[in-house]
């Protein structure tokens, strides 16, 4: 009775605490701090942890626990003696003697008080029902635990899916940004009947199963974002970095598991069901002791008082003559199941820890195998990079099928790192936090692997010497090779890679997307312009026309098939500056979000802060408003964001602010708009601003509009003109390069139909 005691009052605290304590953590509440419509980024998974008892499946147990408690407390009131009493009464006319015919009339009112003692089976049945009631309760006690515990689990295993998918993006995209440069070279290489038009074909393939891993890294990511929600109770937003995820380890691989709340539940559970077993012996004869002190009122007359024993006792028929005890059997069979259940719990327990350990063992294994692999794919690859730089012949293709191979065992060890983390937090929820140690992020050398991630070949500024090793002799076999124009070029931008900038893209905006309708032919002047990027925009009427025509959506669908089989990237262009303003932003998001289902490379936003009229002491504000609507843009998108800026934004004190603050955001490139036919000066302030980037990329904007005056104009200069303003600009962030950091990566021309429009006309 007093062990029943204590754990009653245990539970009670138990369920108060949780029930009652409003929920401490370090953020306070997420979903206030993040803003109407804005949900917060992910911290740290030390402090999402802490959110685990927040979770709707964990509160929805702790209010099922609360109701088992309440019920248990009415079944231990119910273990007592009981409070009798009843009142009657009634109006009679009877003789007043057995044989006297005179009759006499009255009322009389009666009453009984007093106590019930339950006995024999009746008290057994009382406390079947507690004990019952306290099965109940422990087991739910224990669920509550468990779905903790499963929480907690799904929570890292779901952050650490989180930080594996981003490790695995970087690969997948650097693949991809090299996709037009490689489809025009083996286009090139078709053309001169050296490459069949189903290799052709079954390199870009590559290219799209690699599209689709980006897509399925998002799902991944969506999912795991999901069961953090459900983890923590929240909504959150995925940060441009996931924190390296930290866990506590595991001591020992011979785990104690008496404590684990499934084992402790069939335990508790057998010990009561042993209690009910030994109560039930003859429960169904039940009996009870009444003490009662009845009274009663004659009106008119006297009032009577006396006292009332009674003794009662009742059994079915049925068990008179069962000649057994039916009622124990069957509480010995529940006894006998609940031993065998926890018997089981326990086998189950130890044999599925037993289990992570040896998945642990297979996924070290595994990602020492993938670590190796990815070593030797480096070095296949750099092997092939000097090959195509010093030797003719089909080295090229041979480069292409190296990287993508490359591509795939660095899938494989990301994936290996995950496999290794996931079975490092299933053991450590089988063992209670005296058996833990101190938290680390269980990925054996994750920074190296970091590093080794990082592939040749793809991001080529950061293998210098590899690159240049590779470049020394590309200049010297061109002539032998009998490359055209457009393959020497870009045999010289590798070469450049190492010691200067050369622009990797030649793009133009097109702000009238039905240029591109034309066909063959506007793409194949494209092809001869050796354009290889367009920044499209799209007016309200053909937004509207997307959503309506069908006709429409199919040509809008036809424009990406074109563009893929030019070697043309497409980027979407939106530009309005008023989404600077934050009532305005949400319509952004809107389109963002309607054109999110099309394959763009990237998102450009083309947001003048100047346009707003604001004046120039209030630029400041201007620059906050922008980092802003990019900030928010980033959030609703998984595209890079870039974005076309004056460069008065990037020099001085709005510099020294906007340059880190798109560092932070991640932005992927800034368009300098420096509309000037000052070649000098127009290369002095891109390669200066370039050199003070800190990491950010930049690409050269030049005008060749006719709407424009000749001095901000190429339109009437002509291509001749242009072509050697933009290298007088290589030539000075070569020089940038050599004293320091410069990060340049395309020129973009304004716009399409100027530049088509001054290429035929020639110049002045």
């Amino acid at each position: 009775m007093a062990r029943t005691a204590l754990k009653t009052r245990y539970l009670a605290a138990v369920c108060g605490f949780l029930l009652l304590t409003p929920p401490q953590t370090p953020l306070g509440d997420a979903r206030a701090s993040g803003g109407a419509g804005e949900n917060p980024p992910l911290p740290t998974l030390e402090v999402l942890e802490s959110m685990v008892g927040e979770s709707p499946e964990v509160l929805t147990a702790l209010a099922v626990l609360a109701r088992d408690r309440y019920a248990l407390e009415l079944e231990a009131g119910r273990l007592s003696p009981s409070l009798v009493g009843g009142l009657g009464g009634g109006f009679f006319n009877e003789p007043e003697d057995v044989t006297s015919h005179d009759m006499k009339t009255y009322g009389q009112l009666t009453g009984s008080v007093g106590v019930s003692f339950p006995l024999l089976g009746s008290w057994s049945q009382k406390k079947i029902a507690r004990l019952r009631a306290e099965i109940q309760a422990s087991a739910d006690y224990q669920k509550t635990r468990l779905v903790r515990l499963r929480n907690l689990t799904a929570l890292r295993k779901a952050y650490f899916a989180l930080w594996s998918e981003q490790r695995k993006l970087p690969i997948l995209q650097d693949f991809l940004d090299d996709e037009t440069h490689v489809m025009t070279v083996l286009r090139e290489r078709m053309g001169k009947n050296l490459l069949l038009e189903s290799d052709y074909l079954e390199f870009g393939t590559a290219f799209d199963a690699v599209r689709r891993e980006v897509v399925e890294s998002r799902i991944n990511s969506a999912r795991a974002l999901n069961v953090i929600d459900l983890a923590t109770g929240r909504n959150w937003s995925i940060p441009a970095k996931i924190e390296t995820p930290e866990i506590p380890g595991v001591k020992s691989l011979l785990a104690d598991i008496s404590t684990h709340p499934a084992l402790l539940e069939k335990q508790e559970a057998e010990k009561l069901y042993e209690d009910i077993r030994r109560n039930s012996r003859n429960s169904e004869r039940s009996a009870s002791l009444d003490v009662t002190v009845p009274f009663t009122l004659d009106i008119p007359g006297s009032r009577g008082v006396g006292i009332a024993i009674g003794f009662t006792i009742r059994e079915p028929f049925g068990a008179l003559t069962a000649g057994k005890d039916v009622a124990q059997l069957a509480a010995s069979a529940d006894a006998i199941r609940a031993r065998h259940e926890t018997r089981f719990a326990r086998m189950r327990l130890e044999g599925e820890f037993a289990e992570q350990v040896m998945l642990h063992d297979y996924a070290r294994e595994s990602l020492d195998a993938q670590v190796n692999r990815l070593l030797s794919a480096r070095r296949s690859v750099f092997e092939k990079i000097e090959r195509y730089a010093a030797l003719p012949g089909d080295t090229f293709e041979q480069l292409q099928q190296s990287r993508y191979a490359l591509v795939r065992v660095a899938m494989d060890l990301c994936n290996s790192e995950l496999l290794y983390a996931e079975t490092a937090v299933e053991m450590t929820g089988y063992v209670e936090e005296r058996q833990q140690t101190a938290r680390t992020n269980p990925v054996p050398d994750a920074v190296e692997n970091a590093r080794l991630l990082k592939l040749p070949g793809f991001k080529r500024e950061s293998e210098p010497e590899l690159v240049a090793s590779a470049a020394g002799g590309a200049a010297s076999v061109t002539a032998s090779r009998g490359a055209s124009p457009r393959v020497a070029g870009e045999a010289a931008a590798r070469a450049a890679t190492a010691s200067g900038w050369r622009p990797l893209h030649r793009g133009v905006f097109v702000w009238d997307s039905s240029l591109l309708s034309d066909g063959e032919a506007a793409w194949g002047e494209l092809r001869r312009r050796g354009i290889t990027r367009l920044l499209v925009s799209f007016s309200a009427k053909e937004i509207d026309r997307l959503i309506e025509d069908d006709g429409a959506l199919d040509r809008f669908n036809e424009m990406f098939a074109d563009a893929r089989a030019t070697g043309v990237t497409l980027d979407l262009l939106l530009g309005d500056p008023h989404w600077l303003l934050e009532k305005h932003r949400e319509h952004l998001y809107d389109l963002i979000r309607f054109f999110s289902p099309f394959p763009f490379r990237r998102i450009v936003l083309d947001i003048e802060p100047d346009q707003l009229g604001v004046p120039e002491e209030r630029r400041g504000e201007l620059l906050e408003a922008l980092i802003g609507t990019v900030a928010g843009v980033a959030e609703v998108t998984d595209l890079p964001v870039a974005l076309t800026l004056h460069p008065r934004y990037l020099e001085g004190d709005l510099g020294r602010r906007a340059i880190p603050a798109f560092r932070e955001l991640g932005v992927s490139e800034v368009i300098l708009m420096i509309y000037s036919t000052n070649a000098e000066n127009v290369a002095s302030r891109f390669a200066a601003i370039c050199a003070s980037g800190g990491g950010v990329r930049f690409s050269l904007a030049q005008s060749v509009e006719a709407e424009l005056p000749d001095e901000e104009s190429y339109h009437r200069r002509g291509a001749e003109a242009l072509e050697a303003a933009i290298s007088r600009t290589a030539s000075k962030v070569d020089e940038s390069k050599r004293a320091g950091a410069c990060a340049a990566e395309d020129v973009v021309l304004q716009d399409w139909k100027g530049y088509r429009a001054m290429a035929g006309g020639g110049g002045r």
